[in-house]
């Protein structure tokens, strides 16, 4: 997937997750808290991968990732979603 299908793709799901009230945080949270989070955050799991968009951009986090998880290895896991999620936020 591109970067404009990540780009597409987390703010499709954060305008979902944000109506459907998935949580109590994204039922009282800011819109624009919620659309700059899921922004921010969606090329992340490409940071496995050297010659992607954020790759390219961070090419000495991004090499190491690749060569010890492979691509679509540990950022493509939800798991690992949700802690970087967990992180930022709190």
């Amino acid at each position: 997937m591109t970067a404009g299908g990540h780009f597409i793709f987390a703010l499709a799901n954060a305008i979902f997750a944000k109506k459907l009230a998935l949580s109590p945080a994204l039922a009282q949270g800011n819109w624009g808290h919620i659309i700059i989070g899921g922004i921010l955050t969606c090329l992340l799991p490409d940071i496995d991968h050297p010659k992607s968009f954020l790759g390219q951009r961070l090419k000495r986090l991004s090499i190491p990732i690749a060569k010890v998880f492979g691509h679509r290895g540990i950022a493509r896991r939800l798991n690992f979603d949700y802690k970087v999620c967990y992180e930022l936020y709190n």
